[in-house]
């Protein structure tokens, strides 16, 4: 078959374009498609946009973030995955550094709830907004055992934006692209939180490991 291409006019975030194709065959006849033009055309909803990276965190350094637990900046060693799933990197995506849960190891039993918490980040006048990192995680079927990554506005409300629903047993870096918007859009207190348990007496994992956090917002 043959390709044809059409320039078509500029439009909006918002509009609807619709149209129609029509053709003149070798004997003069027009044809169109669909066969009711005008009378009916195709739509599109296609949005044209543009994505904007306004916050990078690539750990290389310690950001001093809040922890609990066992949660540390640092160098993971290759450790856990003794009782089940895979054990920890030995450096981060990018770089020597991640933020983890015991960087030596597994998770424990019967733990409660335990939070990473980043500072507040400025999301004034950012729509759309996004929260992406890079994981490697292990954490055992929520039955059992919990990972959760949450946002609030205020520090003080949670919204679990991303839990496991099943067992995780991640053996390499795994991207994350989460849609935060309906807590973080034109917020000046947009506050993140990655957290591990609770978890049972039963199984523990390698747990969670952290690289390469970003927000990014999407522009018309």
């Amino acid at each position: 078959g043959l390709d044809y291409e059409a320039v078509l006019p500029a439009t909006n975030c918002t509009s609807m374009p619709e149209f129609y194709f029509s053709v003149v065959g070798s004997g003069g006849t027009p044809m169109t498609n669909p066969r009711q033009t005008p009378t009916a055309q195709y739509y599109s909803t296609v949005v044209v946009s543009q994505f904007l990276t306004f916050f990078q965190q690539n750990l290389n350094s310690n950001p001093g973030w809040t922890r609990q637990g066992l949660w540390a900046w640092g160098q993971p060693t290759g450790g856990g995955g003794l009782e089940a799933g895979s054990p920890d990197p030995r450096s981060g995506r990018t770089n020597n550094f991640v933020y983890g849960y015991n960087l030596g190891g597994d998770y424990t039993d019967n733990m409660s709830e335990n939070n990473l918490t980043s500072p507040a980040i400025n999301c004034s006048g950012q729509s759309g907004v996004h929260l992406t990192f890079w994981r490697w995680l292990g954490v055992e079927h929520p039955a059992f055992d919990h990972a959760y990554v949450r946002a609030s506005n205020n520090g003080v409300n949670w919204t679990t934006v991303w839990q496991n629903e099943a067992e995780v047993a991640d053996s390499s870096w795994v991207f994350q692209d989460v849609d935060i918007s309906a807590v973080a859009d034109n917020q000046p207190t947009v506050y993140l939180r990655w957290t591990m348990g609770t978890t049972d007496s039963n199984l523990t994992y390698c747990g969670w490991n952290i690289d390469d956090i970003g927000l990014y917002s999407t522009l018309c």
